[in-house]
């Protein structure tokens, strides 16, 4: 309402000074006045001119009473101006200032919000490490008990092993006194059955521990195929032991073989049991004349390397063989590889041999080079290939070397 005032107040008194002028330049006009030696136009002109001055001075001065910030426009217009300049400047230097904070401010928020990350990631870890410990404690603590149940087992077991110990000492003692005795009767069977031998003035058709007969079995094969195979191998043993003399009086056609009650069940049921090849031995239990049945037993031997290729199966040291000497000790070394042999569970043929032995012109080249070295010699029988107890033959070579 103020400015609304002021506007009508400097109206009013612009149009009185206008009236004035007006009415001034009217009069200077008639009555043709000058001024300062101007022309009655110019004179009116001039009215004209210093009548707007006026209006306008007054008005200033109207403002210039009416408002303090008119007056300080008017008079103090390049002070505000330096003012200005400086507030502006200060302005810039704030805002420059006011960015380079808000960059701080991003980066230590930035930092913040890595510095919350890694508190979590903390936190998580505390949290997992704080349920590792607390699962150890509880180990820990079990395993003391465990400890505390184990170290009073122990003390038991400890007594329970001494008195377990002097048990086996004593039957130690009598295994001893009873494996004695044993090889006593052994030598007193031994004795009779020789003696039985001389009495029946027989001939042996089978010594104690002889094989019959042998063959490979695949545990893979079914029950009933095993069952098969076995009854087949007997059958050929029985032909085996008929043809060598062996009879079971009475029986028609001729038989010679008796298998102890159980074992040919067991036999079956260890082969169908098992996953590996075995060699499956027809085994004399007995010495049996001519004329005599032949009581056997079923030996079972699995799969297994038993020579690796160079591996020395058997040797014989020659000296002064000259003559038949030297032939006479390469005869004895391959008994040596033979009883080696079957020891480890070696296949045999339907002729009970565990190799084809060596060639003659192996067997000639070996005593040429025996006498080569003046009779004294060291023969080793050589594997001379890897070797399973299921791969027949035995394949064997002679190697010489000077005595030691």
């Amino acid at each position: 309402m103020y400015g609304v005032r002021l506007i009508l107040i400097l109206a009013v008194i612009g149009g009185i000074i206008a009236y004035l002028g007006d009415r001034i330049g009217m009069r200077v006009g008639r009555r043709r006045l000058t001024l300062f030696g101007l022309r009655p136009k110019h004179t009116s002109v001039l009215i004209t001119i210093l009548t707007g001055i006026l209006i306008v001075a007054v008005s200033l001065a109207v403002l210039s009473i009416a408002s303090e910030d008119v007056r300080t426009a008017l008079f103090r217009m390049r002070e505000l101006q330096e003012a200005l300049q400086t507030t502006r400047m200060q302005y810039e230097g704030v805002a420059e200032e006011l960015y380079l904070r808000l960059g701080e401010l991003e980066q230590t928020q930035a930092q913040r919000d890595a510095a919350m990350r890694e508190l979590l990631a903390a936190e998580e870890r505390l949290e997992r490490i704080t349920a590792e410990y607390e699962a150890a404690v509880r180990e820990l603590r079990e395993a003391e008990e465990t400890l505390a149940f184990t170290l009073q087992r122990v003390g038991n077991l400890q007594q329970i092993g001494e008195e377990l110990q002097q048990r086996i000492e004593e039957l130690q003692a009598r295994i001893d006194e009873m494996e004695a005795e044993i090889q006593v009767k052994e030598a007193q069977i031994r004795a009779a059955s020789l003696q039985l031998d001389l009495v029946r003035g027989g001939e042996l058709a089978f010594r104690a521990g002889d094989i019959v007969l042998a063959q490979v079995f695949d545990g893979r094969d079914s029950p009933a195929r095993l069952e098969a195979q076995l009854l087949e191998l007997l059958e050929r043993a029985d032909l085996i032991a008929v043809q060598r003399g062996a009879r079971i009086p009475g029986e028609q056609p001729p038989s010679a073989l008796q298998l102890l009650g159980g074992v040919f069940e067991g036999t079956v049921r260890v082969l169908a049991d098992s996953s590996s090849r075995w060699v499956v031995r027809v085994v004399s239990i007995f010495n049996t004349t001519v004329g005599e049945p032949l009581l056997v037993d079923l030996e079972l031997v699995e799969e297994q390397l038993i020579y690796r290729q160079g591996d020395v199966i058997a040797s014989v040291r020659i000296e002064d063989g000259t003559g038949g000497l030297a032939r006479d000790e390469l005869f004895r070394l391959l008994q040596l590889v033979y009883d080696e042999a079957i020891a480890r569970g070696m296949l045999t043929d339907e002729d009970g041999f565990v190799s084809e032995g060596v060639s003659l012109p192996e067997f000639v080249a070996t005593l040429s080079r025996i006498e080569e070295l003046g009779g004294n010699a060291l023969v080793l029988a050589v594997a001379a290939e890897d070797t399973l107890n299921t791969d027949w033959p035995l394949r064997i070579r002679l190697v010489v070397e000077p005595p030691a």
